[in-house]
């Protein structure tokens, strides 16, 4: 999907830059020693590097090959809605998917400045 539209692209990399800034913290829940080698184990976890090679992993996903796990007792249904006014549902699709180019096109002369 990232491949085809490029906005998307540049709003999972800004995503991708605020997600790398993040400055994450252990904080011990408690003061004594067990709570503090655990809060140290996890920060030298952290430190590694690890997650944020994890979450940069995570986002690329989305845009390419996006997964998710539903756990067996949650049921999901999809349904179509018809659509009112007369319409048939595939005049309200062009219609929706015209209305989505012209607002991209707005943003990317915001973005870039041009025309």
């Amino acid at each position: 999907m990232v491949e085809k539209n490029l906005h998307y692209l540049s709003v999972l990399g800004t995503r991708k830059r605020q997600v790398a800034q993040l400055d994450i913290k252990v904080i011990p829940v408690g003061d004594d020693d067990e709570a503090k080698g655990d809060a140290e184990i996890v920060q030298e976890w952290l430190d590694s590097g690890t997650l944020e090679d994890e979450l940069v992993e995570m986002q690329d996903a989305l845009g390419t090959d996006a997964a998710a796990m539903i756990p067996e007792s949650m049921m999901l249904e999809f349904a179509q809605v018809s659509g009112s006014g007369g319409g048939s549902s595939g005049s309200q699709a062009t219609a929706h998917g015209s209305l989505l180019e012209y607002i991209d096109s707005l943003i990317s002369k915001a973005v870039l400045g041009q025309t």
